[in-house]
C-alpha cells in the first residue's frame, strides 16, 4: 500500500470492519519495530511476530473500545509491540523484572528514538529501583503498567478496600520510585 491513513481514517476504517487497515499499519510501524527488536536482543522474525500480534491486539482494542484515543495510534501500537517482545524477553529468561510498562506509560513516541535508544539501561535502573519499593508498590505497579489491570482487580489481589485506595497509594508508589531513581541515579528528566 503506498496510501496514508490519518489516525481517525484508520479508526473509522476498523469500525466499518475493513481489515485492510492492518495491513496499512503493520507496513507503516515495520521499520520502528524492527528496530527497537534488533536493539533488544531480537531479530527480524521476531519483530514480523511482534508486530502482527500487537496490530490484531490494536484492532481488537479499538473495536471492544480499551483503546481510549489518549495518544497516537503509532504510538500505542510500539508500547503493545514493547509490552510484548519484553514479556517474551522474560519467559526466555533474558530479563528478570515487569518493568517494561513504566516507560511506555510516559507515552513516549517511538520515531524519537534517540531519547531512550538505551533501553536497557534505562530498564536496569527502573528495575534496581523497584526492587527498592515494598512488596505492595511492586504488585500495584506491575499489574497496573504491565498487566494493565484496572484498580478495583488490583484492590482485590493486594487486599485493600477499593479502588479509591489503589490510586492513592499508585500515586504514593509512583512518587517512591522518582525519589529513589532521581537519588540514586541521579536521573532527575526521567520523570
Amino acid at each position: 500500500m503506498n496510501y496514508s491513513f490519518s489516525d481517525e481514517q484508520i479508526l473509522e476504517k476498523i469500525q466499518s470492519a475493513d481489515t485492510n487497515v492492518l495491513i496499512h499499519l503493520y507496513e507503516r510501524n515495520f521499520k520502528t519495530i524492527q528496530s527497537y527488536i534488533q536493539k533488544n536482543s531480537g531479530n527480524r522474525a521476531d519483530a514480523e511476530d511482534i508486530l502482527s500480534e500487537a496490530v490484531i491486539i490494536f484492532y481488537q482494542n479499538v473495536l471492544s473500545g480499551k483503546y481510549q484515543f489518549s495518544s497516537k495510534i503509532d504510538t500505542y501500537i510500539y508500547s503493545i509491540c514493547q509490552n510484548l517482545w519484553l514479556k517474551r524477553l522474560r519467559k526466555d529468561k533474558k530479563i528478570e523484572f515487569n518493568t517494561d510498562k513504566i516507560t511506555s506509560f510516559r507515552g513516549i513516541d517511538p520515531h524519537e528514538e534517540n531519547e531512550f535508544d538505551n533501553n536497557r539501561e534505562l530498564t536496569l535502573i527502573i528495575q534496581k529501583s523497584i526492587d527498592k519499593l515494598g512488596k505492595t508498590c511492586k504488585d500495584i505497579l506491575q499489574y497496573f503498567y504491565f498487566e494493565e489491570l484496572n484498580n478495583q482487580k488490583i484492590a482485590e489481589l493486594v487486599g485493600m478496600n477499593n479502588a479509591d485506595t489503589v490510586k492513592a497509594k499508585k500515586y504514593q508508589c509512583m512518587k517512591e520510585l522518582e525519589k529513589i531513581v532521581k537519588k540514586d541515579f541521579l536521573w532527575g528528566d526521567l520523570f
